[in-house]
């Protein structure tokens, strides 16, 4: 996936404690929410746990249909690992 040109899957995670800065682009341990921005009208917020800590990320998109069929799969991807969600064939799904 895509976004103007720029990749953003795997995400770039930024922690939400001071313990560490950021994880880069790990695809490690569990999506535990997932909800739209508040800030940015393409945007989905994705918070995930690794290591006891929870870090987010924001995935954007240009084009709003893919977007809600993002925020869907998402939001049903729930309790998954972050690796299992990139692995989705999105071909067969939307």
């Amino acid at each position: 996936m895509s976004y103007y040109g720029h990749h953003n899957w795997p995400p770039v995670w930024i922690s939400l404690h001071e313990r560490e800065d950021r994880i880069s682009r790990n695809e490690a341990d569990v999506l535990m929410e997932v909800r739209k921005s508040e800030i940015r009208t393409d945007g989905i917020v994705l918070i995930m746990k690794y290591n006891e800590n929870l870090y987010w990320s924001i995935l954007t998109f240009a084009d709003m249909a893919f977007f809600n069929e993002m925020f869907y799969l998402m939001r049903e991807s729930i309790g998954q690992s972050i690796q299992h969600i990139g692995d989705i064939d999105l071909s067969y799904t939307i």
